[in-house]
């Protein structure tokens, strides 16, 4: 099996960019991610690609972020990040960013 073929399955964003991503979004520093963080970088991702997130676009996010965060409710740890971010990137189609941040990454 190919590399990229498993990389497809398991998900498109590494455990590197999600750490990255996180370390970003984790404005106050605490070790977990609140929603309110999680959304603004949500919109900034959707800004970044001239989007605006609809109801109905919001309603799937916060029922998987809702699947994946059961361990402390409200605040998402790397791991379960990891796990939202790659729900996000297959669902709204957004892999080639992810693949662009590795490749610039290793530039």
């Amino acid at each position: 099996m190919e590399k990229e073929d498993r990389q497809a399955r398991k998900g498109c964003v590494t455990k590197d960019l999600a750490h990255e991503a996180f370390g970003h979004l984790d404005t106050n520093h605490n070790g977990s991610l609140s929603y309110d963080e999680i959304k603004a970088g949500l919109e900034e991702l959707a800004a970044s690609q001239n989007h605006t997130i609809t109801d109905a676009e919001w309603k799937w996010i916060e029922e998987t972020a809702a699947k994946i965060d059961k361990k402390t409710p409200g605040k998402v740890d790397e791991k379960e990040f990891h796990r939202f971010a790659n729900a996000v990137f297959r669902h709204f189609d957004l892999c080639h960013l992810a693949r662009e941040a590795e490749q610039e990454e290793h530039h």
